[in-house]
C-alpha cells in the first residue's frame, strides 16, 4: 500500500488525491481485511432483495404480506403459518 502511495503522491490529478485521503482516512480497515477477510456482503444483498420486493409490490398495505414476502425470497428458509402471527 506505501508503494501505491508513493506512486500516486506526485502526482496533480485531484482523484488521486482524494484517494489518497481515502487510503489514509480508511488505512486500518483497509488492513485490517487482510487479517480478517470478513465484509458485509451478505448482509447488503438481503437488503438489496428486500429493497426490489419492495419496489415490485409498490407498497404493501399489510406488514404481514410483505413480511411473508421477503421470507418466502429466502433460499432454505421454510415459511409457517406460524410466521404469520409475529
Amino acid at each position: 500500500m506505501r508503494l501505491l502511495e508513493e506512486r500516486i503522491s506526485g502526482t496533480d490529478l485531484p482523484e488521486f488525491k482524494a484517494l489518497l485521503s481515502t487510503i489514509a482516512h480508511w488505512r486500518e480497515e483497509i488492513l485490517n481485511y487482510f487479517d480478517y477477510p470478513i465484509t458485509n456482503g451478505f448482509t447488503e444483498g438481503k437488503n438489496n432483495r428486500i429493497k426490489t420486493i419492495k419496489r415490485m409490490a409498490y407498497g404493501y398495505r399489510n406488514m404481514d404480506n410483505f413480511r411473508m414476502r421477503i421470507l418466502a425470497t429466502n433460499p432454505g428458509y421454510e415459511v409457517k403459518v406460524s410466521h404469520l402471527l409475529m
